[in-house]
């Protein structure tokens, strides 16, 4: 199987689902970007996505590890679903930012 569908959700403050999209789309290769504003919403989203055909759904870091677990174990499916993440360093830098 080839891979041609992808999801991709953001979690940031005031993201409405239904406003806050984008798709990313050619005759090889379909790309959802969807914002999110709770890992309530998330669910939501991510199982729409999955009932839309979507192969493999990846969250932003924004969710971090517990609230990406979260997301996952709530859902009932064989779609892959994985979670940004940051090595040490970067997360310094990161943590520096957000201070």
């Amino acid at each position: 199987m080839t891979l041609t569908h992808y999801g991709f959700i953001v979690l940031a403050k005031g993201y409405q689902p239904k406003i806050q999209r984008s798709v990313m789309e050619n005759e090889h290769f379909k790309t959802q970007v969807i914002g999110v504003s709770s890992v309530e919403d998330a669910v939501t989203v991510a199982n729409d996505l999955i009932k839309e055909g979507v192969q493999v759904i990846e969250l932003c870091g924004g969710f971090g590890e517990d609230n990406a677990n979260k997301v996952i174990n709530s859902l009932d499916s064989q779609t892959p679903i994985g979670f940004v993440g940051f090595s040490v360093s970067e997360t310094q830098k990161l943590s520096k930012l957000l201070s």
